[in-house]
Formats: C-alpha cells, sequence, structure tokens
C-alpha cells in the first residue's frame, strides 16, 4: 500500500502576496525590455512565476457567458489584452498603491485590472 504526500503551495501562504509578485514581475518586465518579439522564455524563475501567475489571471478574466457574451467575473478585457498588458498594468497599479501589497495577489491585481479595463454598461 502506497502513501502520498502533497503539499498545497511551494511557497509559505504569507509569500503569496503583492508584493511578492510585483518582484518577480518586475523581474519579468525587465526581461520583456530587451525581448522585442514577445516568444522567448525568461531564463529567471522570478520571472517565470509571474508570468505563468499573470498568464492565468488574464485567461480568468477572459472567460465569458455563452449567452450574455459578458464577463463572468472580473473586469472587461478584451482577446487583444495580451499577459504584457496585464503585468504592466499590475506593476503600475502596485508601485502607486504600496499599501495594497501585503494583500494576496489577487486582491492587488484585481483592483488594478478593474481600473484599466473597466465594464461598458
Amino acid at each position: 500500500m502506497a502513501c502520498l504526500s502533497f503539499s498545497a503551495s511551494a511557497q509559505p501562504a504569507h509569500e503569496q502576496t503583492g508584493r511578492y509578485m510585483l518582484a518577480k514581475c518586475e523581474a519579468l518586465q525587465e526581461f520583456m525590455q530587451q525581448v522585442s518579439n514577445g516568444v522567448s522564455m525568461p531564463p529567471d524563475p522570478d520571472a517565470r512565476m509571474c508570468l505563468g501567475y499573470m498568464w492565468g489571471v488574464r485567461d480568468l478574466y477572459l472567460m465569458i457567458d455563452s449567452e450574455t457574451k459578458k464577463p463572468i467575473i472580473g473586469p472587461c478585457l478584451s482577446r487583444t489584452t495580451t499577459v504584457r498588458d496585464v503585468v504592466r498594468v499590475f506593476v503600475d497599479y502596485a508601485r502607486a498603491n504600496p499599501g495594497s501589497l501585503d494583500q494576496p495577489v489577487l486582491i492587488t491585481v484585481t483592483p488594478a485590472l478593474h481600473k484599466a479595463f473597466p465594464c461598458r454598461a
């Protein structure tokens, strides 16, 4: 009989804050400024963590109701919104709102995206 053990997170929960992700996204932004074609994978693990997280956030907020064609949750990103856009909005917001950085990452990134991509009535 085999016994398997799984950890819920590779990082301690207290590190999953806006402050934690800001440092990683700043590393990604630095890499993206050096690469113009946007197809290279950043060599820095911190930059890759931001890339993966923000890609997931982008995909989450692109979900729309098939009948109403309106977002199911969150801000109104368009299909042309890139991960680069999401990272830029997050980094700009986080720098301008340092008081929000001790909140969980999603609590920090969501208002940033609502402000940058508001839903129209």
